[in-house]
């Protein structure tokens, strides 16, 4: 069976440590988090930079090559893997085949897309309205969408979300308020880290 590495980086962690933080960041990184106002949202961009360098060596812009529609990969070649950041967390899945990983803040649905949703999936949501069972049902979408390698606006999808298997597997971990789900074309174990601050900047 295959495997999946999740490994998760807390950003509130990296609180009062930006000066450490960001030179180890590649410089396109760098200055999209010094972009950011919110500190919150710099704390995550900077946690998911720092997941690439300690996991994979991420060190220069030249070391990722993005896709068309935004879907990274190691220009040196090597294991496949997905980012992914919301709420508190950044989430990096890392596997021998193709993956995609979604982590969720666990809260009450805002507005989104409906037609996102089969109709299957709109009456199943309907049927189980709280935001446990919606977080898990968006985190399968949006892992195996960048699996993919496509986002919401070009997801022609012919699987549904409720029928893991068919074509995607679904791993899913409940942490800390938040859903975290791997999306992979084979069955996969998962094997899951939380890193810390000394972990990151090491």
């Amino acid at each position: 069976m295959h495997s999946i590495r999740l490994l998760l980086a807390d950003a509130h962690v990296l609180a009062g440590r930006e000066a450490e933080s960001l030179p180890l960041l590649p410089p396109n990184r760098r200055r999209e988090a010094a972009a950011f106002c919110s500190d919150d949202a710099r704390l995550l961009c900077c946690a998911a930079g720092l997941l690439l360098r300690r996991v994979l060596g991420v060190t220069r812009d030249e070391d990722l090559a993005i896709g068309p529609l935004g879907k990274p990969a190691l220009t040196r070649g090597g294991a496949a893997f997905s980012l992914s950041h919301a709420g508190h967390y950044a989430a990096l899945a890392v596997s021998g085949q193709t993956v995609g990983v979604d982590v969720e803040p666990i809260r009450p649905p805002a507005a989104f897309p409906r037609k996102v949703f089969t109709g299957a999936e709109l009456d199943w949501l309907s049927s189980h309205p709280g935001p446990e069972e919606f977080c898990l049902l968006w985190t399968r979408l949006e892992s195996a969408l960048k699996a993919e390698g496509c986002g919401l606006a070009g997801a022609r999808r012919a699987f549904s979300l409720l029928e893991p298997g068919a074509p995607w597997h679904w791993e899913s971990v409940r942490y800390d308020g938040h859903w975290i789900t791997c999306a992979a074309r084979s069955p996969a174990e998962l094997r899951f880290t939380v890193l810390s601050a000394a972990d990151l900047l090491r």
